[in-house]
């Protein structure tokens, strides 16, 4: 049983390096990768590498005619790496669990209007560090939501 979706994408610089690590993970993954019981699958396209756990997206990614451009690409393309996770998506898969019960659908509910989406881009190296940050994070409204709710759930 699938419980989620994991899809990454990568633009790809050097083509030709590039194809050296597709074969390497192709090599060292080989029962996990691409078969028709495979866990993950993978397609690439002359601009675009992408890997997931569902077929029909990293096809349509990779798909000459593919709209691959998501709402959330311009607040993460000002850097060489860029992240996206759907919090909302995986806090509602908890909603069948949660409802066993009013704590858990209180808590829930909670956890729903507290968070949103990870957002992060970054990636330059500066001082001899990786820079990176969240672009549209909201801490101040989080922190407030979220010690709202500590003295909520205190007993």
């Amino acid at each position: 049983m699938q419980i989620t979706n994991i899809f990454f994408a990568a633009s790809k610089g050097d083509k030709a390096s590039f194809d050296k690590l597709v074969a390497a993970g192709k090599k060292m993954g080989s029962p996990e990768m691409g078969g028709a019981t495979a866990k993950f699958h993978f397609n690439q396209n002359d601009q675009f590498f992408s890997i997931g756990t569902r077929k029909e997206y990293i096809d349509q990614f990779v798909a000459k005619n593919a709209d691959n451009q998501f709402a959330f690409f311009d607040k993460i393309s000002s850097g060489p790496i860029g992240g996206y996770v759907n919090l909302q998506y995986i806090l509602s898969s908890f909603r069948t669990e949660a409802n066993k019960d009013s704590l858990g659908r209180l808590a829930l509910d909670a956890s729903l209007k507290v968070w949103d989406n990870i957002l992060v881009s970054g990636g330059e190296f500066k001082d001899g560090g990786m820079q990176n940050h969240r672009p549209g994070d909201r801490p101040t409204a989080l922190l407030q939501q979220a010690g709202a709710n500590v003295f909520r759930f205190n007993f």
